[in-house]
Formats: structure tokens, C-alpha cells, sequence
């Protein structure tokens, strides 16, 4: 049955995964070559790093609040 305890569980549980998925994705940025860093790919994952770290924090300020 849907309550406060679970909805704040489940928000916990995204906000774990979207850390965890950004934090994957710096370190993947991290294990390439000095040429692949320059490249547009790497600036594509940057984007998505961010993004993701964005999510995370607002999702933390939900919790926050609730």
C-alpha cells in the first residue's frame, strides 16, 4: 500500500541508482586515452555526468523536504 515511508524509500532507491550511474560514468571518463578525453565523445559523457549529478541533487533536496 502506497504511504510516505515508501515513496521516501523508493526516492532513495533513484536517487542511489542516478549517483551510482553518474559516478560509472566518471570513471569510465576516466580509464580512456588522453585522446579519447579531447574528443567529442567525451564531451558528450561530461554532459551526461552532469545531467545525472544534477538529478541526484534534487532528488536529495526532495528527500530533504519530505
Amino acid at each position: 500500500m502506497p504511504g510516505k515511508a515508501r515513496w521516501h524509500a523508493a526516492l532513495e532507491a533513484v536517487e542511489a541508482l542516478v549517483t551510482q550511474t553518474a559516478d560509472g560514468i566518471g570513471a569510465y571518463q576516466d580509464d580512456r586515452s588522453a585522446e579519447w578525453i579531447e574528443g567529442y565523445a567525451a564531451e558528450e559523457y561530461k554532459h551526461r555526468e552532469k545531467q545525472l549529478k544534477k538529478i541526484a541533487e534534487q532528488l536529495t533536496e526532495i528527500l530533504i523536504l519530505w
